[in-house]
């Protein structure tokens, strides 16, 4: 889906960061060293930098025999017809191969059929890339709201379901479930999201970024009690505010408190909490933290003043 800002798992990150072509060009020339037949016109070019397509793909034909029946190869095979911009035709040859029936026989049958796992998360991809926006402000109810993206050959809905369908198979794959997470937040069903996100923490119950993620989701869902409970378990977990980690999850936990404190009855115990978070994070922000790169202090000036702005308006 173009403009579509879904880029947390492994398989994404790499998509955005790199492009089709090189991380199809790094995992072959992973390849290379056991191939001699692979024609030297693959690599880039030293002064252009530019790959060919026809090189690309003559060199499918002695990795296929090489390998025949790979599911790497298979996956080379989709992501080229996805870097050349045949997205439908790319589609196709996963849902056809997802289709095969397993060969139990096989050396690579945990790779075969429904149960290629890199198959299923190209395809994954291929759905939360290309899916048309969700109209949030005109929805009417939860159901429209993924009803409406099906009608195109990609579609939200069905990243969902294939998403719910990996993790049916391989649970323990938190990287999906944080996929999951976000997928429902960008069509506004938090409460879903919160139940993937809960399925994230118990797999990885000490990971302060999970629960900080969980708790802005709650916070977001208007559920301001659970997110309160939820930032406070984020401090909990980690150091004190004002400790060397500059910007971490607790810092952001302590500014989540703040403002779940303004929505909640008031009473002494929050006050007294509210007096504490202010005083840890004005002594956080009253000095320059370790530059992130040369000629760059997170904690400058006008980065202190808005901080002393934001805490007087509560």
């Amino acid at each position: 889906m173009s403009n579509y800002p879904v880029r947390s798992c492994e398989w994404k990150r790499q998509l955005a960061r790199n492009g089709f072509a090189t991380i199809w060009m790094a995992n072959l020339c992973a390849l290379a060293s056991i191939i001699p037949a692979i024609p030297t016109s693959v690599y880039p070019d030293p002064e252009t930098d530019h790959v060919s397509w026809a090189s690309f793909v003559s060199t499918m034909k002695p990795l296929t025999q090489k390998f025949p029946g790979s599911p790497r190869c298979l996956v080379l095979h989709g992501m080229l017809l996805e870097s050349k911009g045949e997205i439908e035709l790319a589609k196709e040859f996963y849902e056809l191969e997802l289709n095969k029936p397993i060969d139990t026989k096989s050396t690579s049958k945990g790779d075969t059929g429904e149960t290629n796992l890199r198959i299923r998360k190209r395809l994954i991809a291929l759905h939360l890339h290309n899916s048309p926006l969700p109209d949030l402000v005109n929805q009417t109810n939860q159901k429209s709201t993924i009803d409406k993206t099906e009608e195109c050959i990609f579609s939200l809905g069905e990243a969902i379901s294939l998403l719910v369908q990996h993790l049916d198979t391989v649970y323990s794959d938190p990287e999906s479930w944080i996929q999951l997470a976000e997928t429902y937040c960008t069509l506004g069903l938090y409460d879903q999201a919160l139940s993937a996100l809960e399925d994230l923490i118990i797999l990885q119950p000490d990971n302060t970024f999970h629960l900080l993620r969980y708790a802005q989701t709650a916070y977001t869902a208007r559920h301001f009690e659970l997110a309160y409970q939820t930032y406070l378990r984020v401090v909990e977990l980690g150091e004190r505010i004002s400790d060397a980690w500059r910007g971490g999850p607790v810092r952001r936990a302590a500014i989540g408190l703040k403002l779940c404190i303004n929505k909640l009855e008031k009473d002494l115990k929050k006050d007294q909490l509210s007096s504490l978070i202010d005083q840890e994070l004005i002594k956080c922000y009253s000095k320059d933290w370790v530059p992130l790169q040369i000629g760059l202090r997170v904690a400058s000036e006008p980065t202190r003043k808005a901080l002393k702005s934001w805490i007087d308006r509560f």
